[in-house]
């Protein structure tokens, strides 16, 4: 029998917030505000970011003292001093390469150079690019996570962080280029995701500007999807999400000229280990994931399990996890965060025409004595999926490697880029590289890129991500860029470096050659109207013979022409599609070919031919007239033909002059709106169709009565211990409702019978919290039940959520008259899943996923109760009960280990119940 529950930090969880007081042991205390996993130490006073060290280029023996072995990898071209301490850490150092510039990014500000070094914008804040239309992103939270990527194919650039607001959503901001100059105008998003998006790394890919996060518990690691098309225009643009994942996800990041091949899904992965309490069990491997995204219809797309490749044993994390004082670090106690949890940014991929190939690292204990060395790999796409091509460890001498980057240029070799510390080296930043030539799994010598002048004192957390990348204008100039100390810190005043070194041997994998591209991808035609692509010619390494083009495709009964024919690259030429009232409507896949002297090309892009939209839109549910709809209700309609996007308005009168949503674009035919309507509202609501001949007719308005929802108290009886208020408020706010908080914290703070008179529905839950001491007790008190039995028979609604409040408070009189229950076994639930029942019908199945030690009950009903949450395992994990007084429902595990979805769709079937929208029983 239990007697006691150990409570302390749990190991999933990677994130914290709050006012610290930074003490290290060489230097004077520091206040600061702390974030882990890509947050900031965040200083209380101003600490000035200057660019002081001029770009310089030193020969090998002043880059690596003491180094003896022939070096063989290729020296600096450049190196220049990067962005500096600006009162938040770690920096999180992050950079990328366009054709004129290097944008660097830490987790405050970012900042523009030429490829000489030269500054040429910033240090500015990231937060200032956004406005009154992304208020979480410009309201100053430097919350962190950085990631900058330059999209070649698009010739765009695209920055992010994410923003952990004081209304507790979960933001992601992110900012793309107009044009291909970063220091001009920027597409400005505010992504609300569904978990906290701890750590967003970003992948640029044709379909997708693909994303992975941490969500700081263990199995919900998370994928996304933004879309890139519409983000390139500026046009409103949405995510998808999978989650639950294993490991942090990796998405791949396209480096090249040439794409993947059409149809490729958006490629993740992550490392996983044999044995490894939170990791499926397998051998040690690299797990591939497709991301398969459909825009059109987002329920169509899909995340999955491609391959599973095993690798050689490795040691997950260096001194353990999320034990950040590890790296040993010359004439201090003080160590350094390995950063060993999850893969390192990037997962470069590449596609060299005779093969597709991906390049990654992760940090892992050498020899299970929390010695840091790298694990790097490259994978080759073949028939039979993504296999192993060669993996190596970097681990040359005594000293720790970790931090890691890495890329392949257009000619198949190989840079690494990491930092470097031991008990006789400061903290520096060096590089090595392989030749395609080289024997599989090795690195040449190693050189420097700089070597420290100094140690970080007073907190551990160093760099927490690199970049290493390629130079799009020739495909082989590598750019690296890191943390290091010009001078003994504590960490506040950081410096980073930013380096460009090339393999003579490399090619890029070019020779004199055209490049053809064709757009729209996509483009909607009305039947009467031309359709217009524009044909642009590029030239590689001089190439200038021209460029003949044709079209095939085209619908039958319409002309093809070219405003120029042929075209000498570089240079442009219009693709006119006449004469369309001939053809039949519909879509129709139009290959733009450019034959050379030597070489074809064929870029595909679709008319969709169109007449105008016939007849208007049957509308389906709410049904006319309905009531108690919830107030985010799930809109559908009937298909129209001829149809394009769907337009849908939502009024308080019939008129429609007192229009509340509107919602334009729209793909398919169901919608559920990003905001709540007014609660006891009645609302009109009409579709109308839409396409490139213009606005089909509206539908008949149909009108629905949203339902009427009372006042809620959230009790919080948690004690943060650990915190999971931020999992119910995200669900209450998904749901665009108010309520208040009332949290019991150690001093027990419970409702009384005067503050429960304000309201009409009372949520309870208690995370893990169990007997300590300090905290008290799970659940309400003695007292509190009998002033809640009370509020009940005055026609209250009362739902707790516990897995600990029968371990505490035994079976109390409160228990089995009014919550139906008359058995409780303590810790025997045992089940990982949940469906609801009764009252809950149509809820689930949703597995399980614990922010604590499981310690659920199961529940037997009596006293006019009911099953409403049936484990998997056939126990009773949920009982609701209903009198002509009140409705109250116990749940025997916490709210909290659903996944999002599932938090958000039973507070919502909660609620309605409450309110008097009661399912039949079955």
């Amino acid at each position: 029998m239990r007697t006691e529950k150990k409570l302390g930090m749990y190991l999933g969880v990677v994130f914290l917030s709050g006012l610290v007081l930074l003490a290290g042991t060489d230097g004077p205390a520091r206040a600061g505000r702390f974030e882990t996993g890509g947050g900031n130490f965040i200083a209380s006073e101003p600490v000035d970011g200057v660019l002081s060290v001029p770009a310089r280029s030193l020969p090998v023996s002043e880059r690596l003292p003491g180094a003896g072995s022939p070096v063989t990898t290729d020296g600096l071209l450049l190196d220049f001093d990067g962005l500096s301490g600006d009162g938040f850490a770690p920096p999180d150092p992050v950079g990328d390469v366009g054709p004129g510039h290097y944008v660097q990014m830490v987790n405050e500000s970012f900042a523009v150079f030429n490829k000489n070094g030269a500054l040429l914008s910033g240090p500015n804040p990231f937060y200032q690019l956004f406005g009154a239309s992304q208020p979480f992103c410009a309201d100053g939270e430097e919350d962190g996570s950085p990631s900058v990527v330059y999209d070649s194919q698009a010739d765009r650039w695209v920055l992010s962080k994410h923003s952990w607001s004081d209304s507790d959503l979960n933001i992601l901001c992110v900012a793309v280029s107009q044009t291909g100059d970063p220091a001009g105008a920027f597409f400005l998003y505010q992504f609300t995701m569904p978990d906290f998006s701890d750590y967003p790394r970003l992948g640029v890919w044709p379909d997708a500007y693909y994303v992975g996060t941490n969500t700081g518990f263990p199995n919900l690691y998370f994928a996304h999807a933004l879309d890139r098309t519409k983000m390139l225009s500026g046009l409103p643009a949405t995510v998808q999400s999978f989650g639950e994942h294993p490991n942090f996800l990796m998405p791949a990041d396209l480096d090249g000229q040439a794409p993947p091949p059409p149809g490729t899904p958006g490629y993740f992965y992550t490392m996983l280990k044999d044995g490894y309490p939170n990791h499926p069990d397998g051998v040690d491997r690299l797990a591939v994931y497709e991301f398969d995204v459909d825009w059109d219809t987002p329920a169509n797309s899909t995340f999955t399990l491609a391959d599973e490749i095993p690798i050689s044993p490795f040691n997950y994390t260096v001194c353990g996890f999320l034990e950040w004082n590890c790296i040993p670090q010359p004439g201090t106690s003080m160590e350094l965060d390995a950063f060993s949890e999850w893969p390192a940014w990037r997962l470069a991929y590449r596609n060299l025409g005779d093969y597709e190939a991906m390049v990654g690292n992760f940090t892992f204990d050498l020899n299970n004595s929390d010695h840091a060395a790298i694990r790097w790999f490259e994978l080759r796409n073949t028939p039979s999926g993504w296999d192993l091509f060669q993996q190596g460890t970097h681990s040359p001498d005594g000293d720790h490697r970790f931090v890691g980057s890495i890329a392949m240029d257009g000619s198949g070799n190989i840079a690494l880029g990491y930092s470097v510390s031991g008990t006789a080296t400061d903290p520096s930043i060096r590089y090595a590289t392989r030749l395609t030539t080289d024997p599989p799994g090795s690195l040449q010598d190693e050189q420097s890129l700089v070597e420290g002048a100094g140690i970080q004192t007073g907190f551990p957390f160093w760099g927490r991500s690199s970049a290493m990348t390629v130079d799009p204008s020739d495909e082989c100039t590598f750019w690296f860029t890191a943390e290091y100390h010009d001078a003994d810190n504590v960490g506040f005043d950081w410096n980073t470096r930013v380096g460009a070194f090339k393999i003579p041997s490399c090619s890029g994998g070019f020779e004199p050659d055209f490049t053809l591209s064709a757009g729209p991808g996509s483009l909607d035609v009305c039947s009467s109207n031309d359709a217009e692509f524009g044909v642009t010619v590029g030239s590689i390494l001089g190439y200038s013979d021209p460029v003949t083009l044709s079209a095939l495709g085209a619908p039958a009964g319409t002309s093809v022409s070219f405003s120029s024919n042929p075209v000498i690259p570089p240079g442009s030429s219009d693709l006119t599609i006449g004469n369309t009232g001939s053809a039949a409507t519909g879509e129709y896949s139009i290959d733009v070919v450019g034959t050379g002297s030597s070489t074809t090309y064929t870029s595909t892009v679709t008319l969709n031919l169109f007449e105008p939209v016939g007849g208007s839109p049957s509308l389906i549910t709410p049904a006319n007239g309905a009531g108690s709809v919830p107030v985010q209700p799930s809109f559908s309609w009937g298909s129209v033909s001829q149809v394009d996007t769907y337009e849908i308005q939502v009024s308080l009168n019939s008129g429609f002059t007192a229009i509340v949503y509107s919602a334009s674009e729209l793909a398919g035919t169901t919608h559920i709106p990003g905001t709540a309507l007014a609660e006891a509202t009645t609302h009109f609501w009409r579709v109308r169709a839409v396409n490139a001949c213009g606005n089909g007719n509206f539908s008949p308005a149909w009108s629905f009565t949203t339902v009427d929802l009372p006042p809620i108290l959230l009790v919080d009886d948690d004690d943060d211990d650990p915190d999971v208020g931020g999992l119910w408020t995200a669900a209450l706010n998904n749901l665009g409702l108010s309520y208040d908080i009332l949290k019991t914290d150690e001093e027990d703070l419970e409702p009384d019978s005067a503050t429960l008179a304000n309201y009409e529905t009372v949520l309870w839950f208690t995370g893990a919290r169990f007997g300590a001491p300090g905290s008290g007790p799970a659940g309400p008190s003695p007292a509190t039940e009998t002033a809640l039995a009370d509020w009940l028979d005055g026609g209250g609604c009362f739902f707790i959520s516990s897995q600990d409040y029968h371990a505490d408070k035994g079976t109390t009189a409160f228990m089995t008259g009014y919550l139906g229950v008359t058995v409780v076994v303590d810790e025997d639930g045992g089940y990982t899943s949940v469906t609801g029942q009764n009252a809950l019908a149509g809820f689930g199945p949703y597995n399980l996923s614990f922010p604590y030690d499981d310690s659920t009950d199961r529940l037997t009903v009596g006293n006019g109760g009911q099953a409403a949450v049936l484990g998997n395992n056939g126990h009773l994990a949920g009982v609701s009960k209903e009198t002509v007084d009140y409705r109250t429902m116990y749940w025997a595990f916490g709210l909290e280990t659903l996944p999002a979805g599932g938090r958000t769709a039973a507070l919502e079937k909660i609620l309605a119940w409450c309110a008097g929208d009661v399912p039949e029983p079955g």
